[in-house]
């Protein structure tokens, strides 16, 4: 296929993915080849991002999602029937997953502080493991933690600690 139908392959996958996972979710936005996804449960959002990194393996070939999660309040817009919208601009939880989600590299999921604390304190199949001290080292002060700032940008300095989520050994 040439590289452009290989896109709309994996585009129109991923969209069918959101759809069968959708009612689970508080929200679910497709952005083209991204997406938003908001959900109550720190372990399940890591289950359904697992099962759809299966699911377009399966379909196309290819899963190379690169996936940043972060826990914490957001407001959400409704509609006048109070359906679920969109979400509210201006918290940091979505500034955070949109700053990291660029430094992820392909087929990982990167969690925040938050997200590692509201995981340990569920069962859990999955472990949120420091990052190696070698990835991404531009970016990392001497504590260890990430500048997710944007590049090129005059916003201030923002450090956060990252985690790599990985599954035991089967």
């Amino acid at each position: 296929l040439s590289d452009a139908a290989r896109e709309s392959q994996v585009r129109h996958a991923l969209r069918q993915a959101l759809e069968e996972r959708r009612p689970s979710c508080v929200l679910v936005m497709d952005e083209g080849d991204a997406f938003t996804l908001v959900h109550r449960d720190p372990r399940e959002v890591l289950s359904i991002v697992k099962g759809i990194q299966v699911e377009l393996y399966e379909t196309t070939g290819e899963a190379e999602l690169r996936v940043a999660v972060d826990y914490g309040p957001i407001g959400l817009e409704r509609d006048a029937a109070g359906a679920t919208v969109g979400i509210r601009r201006g918290h940091d939880v979505l500034r955070n997953v949109a700053r990291i989600e660029p430094l992820v590299s392909p087929s990982q999921v990167w969690v925040t502080e938050r997200s590692k604390d509201a995981l340990d304190g569920t069962p859990s199949f999955y472990r949120a493991e420091p990052i190696e001290a070698d990835v991404r080292p531009e970016l990392r002060s001497s504590d260890g933690t990430f500048n997710v700032k944007k590049p090129g940008s005059l916003e201030e300095d923002h450090f956060l600690r990252l985690f790599r989520i990985d599954e035991p050994r089967r």
